[in-house]
């Protein structure tokens, strides 16, 4: 593939994953927050004030909670899914310009998947403290949030914290977003190919769609990939919800439970148990994810060719 070709597929990639960004946060941003509140052991809903309200604006302000820091999180949302989509285009690239007897093509994609996940972290890990300490931690909204932060943890926090975590974490969802969904994607196709053939049922004819293939990949997939780096999850939502401000000078003093992430994994672990590593894993692996996997993939694909018509115009 000539440069320019790898240049216009990078754009197109990350223009298509800023599109994709947007209909998935608009979607699923109330599930993001009460997959947080349920890590971070917070009530889901603000009952007090839900008891408090009349019965028929009850909807309006659960609504409200649910959507706190949407701004914070669409800020957030667009460059990271943007940036992973380009990263991922990028990666290939020059892999690609490995010899294939050093490394080969299945390595090659995973290799590349891994690396995003890497690369994506630098911009994601701190966008999420800004947007969890304005979503959950009711700092505001993201100018607000960024001065709060900012304020408190300075820009090596800012940089630094929860990093390690979210790396391990995004690490083990792009293998799965954009490695092993193919190869799942794959062998649904092969089986209903093999089961047209004999038995010529309606579960082989369902997936013979590339819709359904996808569908049911991107929801195996999610469920696996996120229950494996959940507790990845957790400790970067501990350690980004308890910033140095809220820790009454702990930091300061090394005191700080929430200071690496092995010390943070451990804290957790042996403070309230290996459940604790699975907060709010019902709302991110059976619900956030397969949901957000499932429309991306879907919404991705019918993108890309209207966004590579306008930047090749």
């Amino acid at each position: 593939m000539a440069p320019s070709a790898y240049s216009n597929s990078i754009k197109t990639e990350f223009v298509t994953g800023a599109g994709a960004a947007i209909v998935d946060c608009c979607l699923f941003h109330s599930i993001d927050s009460l997959k947080v509140r349920a890590q971070d052991r917070r009530t889901l809903l603000p009952w007090d004030k839900l008891k408090e309200a009349p019965l028929a604006v009850r909807p309006g302000v659960a609504l409200r909670s649910l959507y706190q820091g949407f701004s914070t999180n669409l800020f957030l949302k667009v460059p990271y899914m943007a940036f992973m989509f380009g990263f991922h285009s990028l990666n290939r690239a020059v892999l690609s310009r490995v010899p294939e007897g050093t490394l080969g093509s299945t390595s090659r994609e995973v290799l590349s998947a891994a690396l995003v996940g890497v690369e994506a972290s630098l911009l994601l890990s701190p966008l999420e403290m800004v947007r969890i300490q304005g979503q959950n931690c009711g700092k505001g909204g993201l100018v607000a949030a960024s001065q709060y932060v900012y304020g408190s943890v300075g820009l090596k926090g800012l940089l630094t914290r929860g990093m390690a975590a979210c790396m391990n974490r995004e690490a083990k969802y792009c293998l799965g977003q954009f490695a092993i969904i193919g190869v799942v994607s794959s062998e649904l196709n092969d089986w209903a190919a093999a089961a047209r053939n004999e038995e010529g049922g309606w579960a082989s004819q369902w997936l013979e769609s590339a819709d359904a293939q996808s569908a049911v990949a991107s929801v195996v997939v999610g469920v696996a990939c996120t229950l494996v780096s959940h507790p990845d999850d957790v400790v970067k939502t501990r350690q980004q919800t308890r910033i140095v401000a809220e820790l009454s000078g702990a930091a300061a003093t090394g005191a700080d439970p929430y200071r690496s992430y092995w010390g943070s994994l451990r804290h957790v672990y042996r403070g309230e148990g290996l459940g604790a590593l699975f907060k709010g894993s019902f709302w991110r692996c059976c619900v956030r994810v397969p949901l957000g996997l499932t429309v991306i993939n879907w919404v991705h694909p019918r993108l890309r060719p209207a966004v590579q018509d306008a930047l090749e115009g």
